[in-house]
């Protein structure tokens, strides 16, 4: 939802559309709590340049730890968006 909100900032002034952005930024894993693996969730979040690099990172880890090839191949793809260079390649 939070994502959605910065997505449609219904009667949200740009400062504040400002502040509400640096609050998700900051407050990432309590906001995405029980999403990890949610592609969807994910997806929206990155478009809405709201996940950092460190992030996606972290989330790519997790996946790659419970074995879910799906979310770990969009997570390098998305790293090497990100970031510009070719992710390193993870055992699954």
């Amino acid at each position: 939802m939070a994502a959605y909100r910065v997505f449609w900032p219904v009667d949200l002034p740009s400062k504040m559309e400002k502040k509400y952005r640096t609050y998700v930024r900051n407050h990432f894993w309590e906001l995405f709590k029980g999403k990890e693996e949610d592609i969807e969730t994910i997806r929206i979040f990155i478009e809405a340049g709201l996940i950092k690099v460190f992030h996606l990172n972290q989330l790519l880890e997790n996946a790659a730890k419970k074995g879910n090839a799906e979310l770990a191949a969009y997570l390098l793809e998305e790293i090497g968006k990100e970031s510009g260079a070719k992710p390193k390649s993870l055992e699954l």
